[in-house]
């Protein structure tokens, strides 16, 4: 397979034993661009004030809002097209 090629099969290729993973998938198209994706944090941070503990993780918002390939663009573009 030549870099930036496609497997046959798309996404059904590696989701086959995992159907809710690719319902979401279908749902949520990869980005457009790493700027119009939402970000989460994995790590939980604990802040303790006068009043409490409270336990917080990060979500990032994009200001231009979220944005995913359309089909034809998705069709059109390498696969490995977030990498450039």
């Amino acid at each position: 397979m030549q870099a930036g090629q496609r497997k046959a099969g798309g996404l059904s290729h590696g989701t086959s034993g995992h159907p809710g993973q690719f319902q979401w998938l279908q749902g949520n198209p990869p980005p457009w661009s790493y700027a119009n994706a939402a970000h989460f944090g994995l790590h939980t941070f604990h802040f303790a004030t006068a009043a409490g503990e409270r336990a917080v993780r990060w979500r990032l918002q994009p200001r231009d809002g979220i944005r995913g390939l359309t089909d034809a663009e998705l069709a059109s573009a390498l696969a490995d097209f977030l990498a450039a």
